[in-house]
């Protein structure tokens, strides 16, 4: 979808905005998931803490 919407991004910039930001906010989903996890199943992060 991306790639598609070069050719008009300067007719209608949200035709490539709204792709690109699902993409941003679905990285940043997923690495906040993964520090979630991490903090949750790390057993060295739960020895350094006490």
């Amino acid at each position: 979808m991306l790639s598609d919407s070069q050719t008009m991004i300067s007719i209608a910039p949200h035709v490539a905005l709204i792709p690109g930001l699902t993409i941003v906010l679905m990285v940043l989903g997923v690495n906040l998931l993964g520090d979630g996890l991490r903090d949750v199943f790390d057993p060295r992060l739960r020895r350094s803490r006490s």
